[in-house]
């Protein structure tokens, strides 16, 4: 049997005798412990890839939190609020130059390389580093494959009346 600690005593009318506590150890110290920049990171893209269901022209679309954001800005920045148009176009351009550094910088790592599929003879290896190399290439030159499925419209997405 585990040992209890006796309860403290009750006067008549339920409270507790003068000294005495009904909460010996109190209310437990909040953590004040700053999370780490890599906790922080990954909590930002847990958020910003939870998905949502709008609707927009009358149809559904699942969208994550960082396209919702972005549309919300957009289309806010298009009907004329100023505010929601910088900010859209500020975060555009922050990741157009994130993406021109990222290019750059493999463009400098492939540079004066000889492509490894050029001394490879067995033809199923050689083909796959003939491709990893090509997409290496189209990723230094901007000519990348797109990695986002759109919104399935061509016209401007209308957000939905409330």
């Amino acid at each position: 049997m585990s040992q209890e600690k006796p309860k403290p005593e009750r006067r008549a009318n339920g409270t507790f005798k003068e000294g005495v506590s009904g909460n010996p150890k109190g209310r437990p110290k909040k953590d004040r412990r700053i999370p780490h920049p890599e906790n922080i990171r990954d909590m930002q893209y847990d958020i910003a890839e939870y998905e949502m269901t709008v609707t927009m022209n009358g149809k559904r679309h699942k969208v994550n939190l960082m396209q919702a954001n972005l549309l919300t800005l957009a289309i806010a920045g298009a009907a004329g609020d100023k505010a929601a148009a910088r900010s859209y176009l500020a975060y555009i351009q922050y990741c157009t130059d994130q993406e021109l550094r990222e290019m750059q910088r493999l463009a400098k790592r492939l540079d004066g390389h000889e492509p490894a599929y050029k001394q490879e003879h067995d033809p199923v290896r050689r083909a796959r580093l003939k491709e990893a190399w090509h997409r290496a290439v189209a990723e230094a030159t901007g000519e990348r494959e797109r990695t986002t499925r759109g919104l399935g419209k061509k016209k401007p997405p209308r957000w939905p009346e409330r």
